[in-house]
């Protein structure tokens, strides 16, 4: 019996060297993407290759998760437990961008519809004024291609949709 278990976590192991899949803390491990899922670079998308165009509206949409807010496209937006409410600083930097994009303000504020947080922008590591909730900065995930898309819904254990009190929603 010894020997079938230690056996295994060799296998597992073995597995987890060859994929490069780390624990969440250990080196080599941003924190972004799920195990078993493909690159940005798999997909063909990455930060630099998705739209970043300003966001005019907020606005609510039904998910399978329940009610989130979306941006005028249809697209949803994310916090993490990664940042600190009211701080103004992000913590997604370097390879956190490479998946999730901070959502920019135009040159005015986004209109809110059915969106009962509190607006506010920050400076984000990614040079543009990111829009805030309740203190929070808000992402697109790069996976996420078509409007309703929540493939970034409690990645890493630390992304979640933003429901329309601006708190994050857990189911």
């Amino acid at each position: 019996m010894k020997l079938r278990v230690a056996a295994g976590a060799v296998a597992i192991a073995s597995i987890l060297a060859l994929t490069g899949c780390g624990g969440i803390g250990e080196p080599g491990n941003d924190m972004t993407a799920p195990t078993g899922t493909p690159s940005p670079q798999d997909t063909n998308r990455n930060y630099e290759s998705v739209d970043r165009e300003p966001i005019t509206e907020l606005k609510t949409t039904d998910s399978s998760h329940g009610e989130v807010v979306v941006d005028n496209n249809g697209m949803v937006v994310y916090m993490t437990d990664l940042d600190e409410a009211g701080s103004s600083d992000s913590n997604c930097d370097d390879k956190c961008l490479v998946e999730w994009i901070p959502v920019p303000e135009g040159d005015t504020p986004p209109e809110l519809n059915g969106v009962s947080g509190e607006l506010g922008t920050i400076e984000s590591n990614a040079d543009v004024t990111q829009v805030t909730l309740n203190g929070m900065p808000l992402y697109y995930y790069v996976r996420d291609t078509q409007p309703g898309d929540t493939a970034g819904q409690g990645n890493a254990g630390v992304w979640w949709l933003v429901g329309p009190d601006g708190e994050k929603v857990k189911g």
